[in-house]
């Protein structure tokens, strides 16, 4: 992992919205109906914070029906927090 993707992390992280987003998409996958409800946002505001998350790799989305759900990826979150322990513990 590249000392630009942890920077790229931290400044994702660094927005109270896409923290909240990352708490609720840690609990469960949500649709962006769900997710306007849960933050009293607009979903284009939304979809702009999702675009920051995706362009990092943390969030991923699937396709069922007309509905889009959004998920965790739980596996590159923790490939972040290893970086992240590695680099304080240096």
């Amino acid at each position: 992992m590249s000392e630009r993707e942890i920077i790229d992390f931290c400044k994702a992280l660094s927005d109270e919205t896409r923290l909240k987003i990352i708490q609720l998409l840690n609990k469960e996958d949500t649709c962006v109906y769900k997710l306007a409800k849960y933050l009293d946002m607009a979903q284009p505001r939304i979809s702009r914070h999702r675009q920051i998350l995706r362009a990092i790799e943390l969030v991923e989305d699937r396709r069922d029906g007309q509905l889009v759900y959004y998920s965790l990826n739980k596996e590159k979150f923790n490939q972040y927090y290893k970086m992240i322990e590695k680099i304080i513990s240096q």
